[in-house]
């Protein structure tokens, strides 16, 4: 259960854009989603996995924070807020689950109907050619010019530690828990400053598709 004194409040700051009252509220709430995350996530690699699902429920819950409506007692926004979070973890954890079991069943490589019998003495096929296993000039130029836009964005990024911690995390696919092991740090520090990069990152890539 979340601890419920000034949660109300602080929900409110935090919806408000009060940063400071986002890194405490990030802080009440991190027991919580680590524990629901524990409850939801079924996959055989329980400990990475269970950490990938905490990154994703704490960014989705800022995503939708604003979306969220407590009451004027703070035991019933806690309760609120702790059934809230249930549901988005639930939904999250379910989505993870369906993406792992489509992934196992995905063929390896595209199956394409090629127009042409096998018996057709010309071997020229009449329907559709098969798709280019390689990606064309211009996917490779707009993909180019998005990783210049984020480099140029973690190059921006006011705090150093920030950047690093994000870094790792997309660059080199590791997870929060070993990030805090890796630069010796606490793991609610290490998401509080994950976070803070992301809100930064957001609003450098403003309409970035």
């Amino acid at each position: 259960m979340i601890a419920p004194e000034g949660l109300t409040q602080l929900v409110q700051k935090a919806q408000a854009g009060d940063r400071r009252a986002e890194a405490k509220l990030l802080t009440r709430v991190g027991p919580a989603i680590e524990a629901l995350s524990a409850t939801f996530d079924r996959s055989s690699s329980a400990e990475e996995s269970v950490s990938d699902l905490e990154q994703e429920v704490s960014l989705r819950f800022w995503q939708k924070l604003q979306q969220f409506r407590g009451a004027d007692d703070d035991a019933q926004t806690a309760a609120m807020l702790h059934e809230w979070l249930r549901k988005l973890v639930q939904n999250l954890a379910e989505n993870r689950r369906q993406a792992r079991h489509a992934a196992k069943r995905r063929p390896a490589a595209p199956v394409v109907r090629l127009g042409a019998p096998a018996s057709d003495p010309q071997n020229a096929p009449t329907g559709l050619d098969p798709p280019a296993s390689e990606p064309s000039p211009s996917a490779l130029v707009a993909a180019a010019e998005i990783d210049d836009r984020v480099r140029a964005a973690l190059n921006a990024m006011p705090d150093p530690l920030d950047r690093q911690i994000l870094e790792l995390c997309f660059g080199q696919s590791v997870s929060l828990r070993q990030v805090a092991e890796r630069l010796h740090l606490s793991y609610d520090k290490v998401r509080e400053r994950y976070h803070a990069g992301l809100r930064f990152l957001e609003g450098e890539l403003e309409g970035l598709v």
